[in-house]
């Protein structure tokens, strides 16, 4: 039984429905337009790059730090946990995934960034990893990232809790000018040992963040649309449950065109002796403005992430 959370496409876009878990893409929460709270009465939108046109200027390239960005880590983030975005430049950082697989033209692109190769346990990775979300009128600027660059990164940094998330961000929009350039690159490996009890809500929102994990021994069932998250479980259990911290879903959302491929088939029941993913966190949109029940994800980043 695919279990509540399955059956929402991994679609690119920058609003609706997705499996980007928390996002602004396809079926995830957020502002959509890149827009943010500044706590007055005043909000900044993304209406575009400024690259062109009366005020252009040269879009920043992360060739050299500027003045204004002070140096942080991704730990010196999770710390300053700011209401607001904050300019910050963060160096020699690794990215371990990207939604749809790159970041496209027009598409709004999440990019997750881990401070370290790999940690012993989900405790040792605790505030060192989170995610950098760039919205569609600049995502060109990042076309060029691959999984296991090493990068200079510039963006700012905020806890992002507009509809019902509460996510450390590092944000790029057209106002809040950013950029990432690779310096080297690096082989991730995930956190192993990790069950899907070990994993939930609060834990990711406020300790781990979207660190890069190994899940052995779990099962699920693909629904009619390979795109489509379904719910996951542990061998020992029915895969019967409500949507919440004890669910977890696996998302195509950073697979290549954010699809799953073969050998998997839709609606099949499947084991899934290791899945090797980002920990994320899905946030469904709420339809009538009420609170929702929010779930954790596991994301592969190609199909060799999992194993049959």
């Amino acid at each position: 039984m695919a279990g509540c959370g399955s059956g929402t496409s991994s679609a690119q876009g920058d609003a609706g429905g997705g499996g980007g878990g928390g996002d602004r893409d396809s079926g995830n929460s957020g502002s959509g337009d890149g827009s943010f709270s500044t706590g007055d009465s005043s909000s900044t939108s993304d209406t575009g790059a400024k690259d062109s046109g009366a005020d252009a200027h040269p879009w920043p390239d992360c060739s050299t730090q500027p003045a204004a960005a002070p140096s942080m880590t991704i730990p010196e983030i999770w710390t300053a946990n700011s209401s607001t975005p904050t300019l910050a430049w963060v160096s020699g950082v690794t990215v371990s995934a990207i939604s749809f697989g790159g970041c496209s033209t027009g598409h709004a692109c999440q990019i997750y960034l881990q401070q370290d190769a790999t940690y012993a346990t989900l405790a040792d990775g605790a505030h060192k990893a989170l995610k950098m979300y760039v919205t569609s009128p600049v995502a060109d600027h990042f076309a060029g990232l691959h999984v296991g660059d090493t990068v200079d990164a510039m963006g700012f940094g905020w806890r992002d809790t507009q509809n019902q998330q509460s996510e450390i961000e590092l944000e790029v929009t057209a106002d809040l000018e950013g950029c990432a350039r690779k310096t080297g690159t690096l082989a991730l490996t995930p956190i192993q040992g990790v069950t899907l009890a070990d994993v939930n809500v609060d834990d990711y929102e406020n300790v781990y963040g979207p660190l890069l994990i190994e899940v052995d021994d779990v099962h699920g069932t693909t629904t009619g649309n390979l795109t489509e998250i379904f719910g996951v479980f542990e061998e020992s259990d029915s895969g019967v449950a409500d949507a919440g911290p004890e669910l977890v879903s696996l998302s195509p959302f950073y697979l290549p065109n954010g699809t799953f491929a073969s050998p998997m088939t839709t609606n099949t029941a499947t084991h899934f002796s290791r899945i090797v993913g980002i920990l994320g966190l899905y946030v469904p949109p709420s339809l009538d403005g009420g609170v929702v029940p929010k779930f954790n994800e596991l994301y592969p980043r190609t199909m060799s992430d999992l194993s049959f």
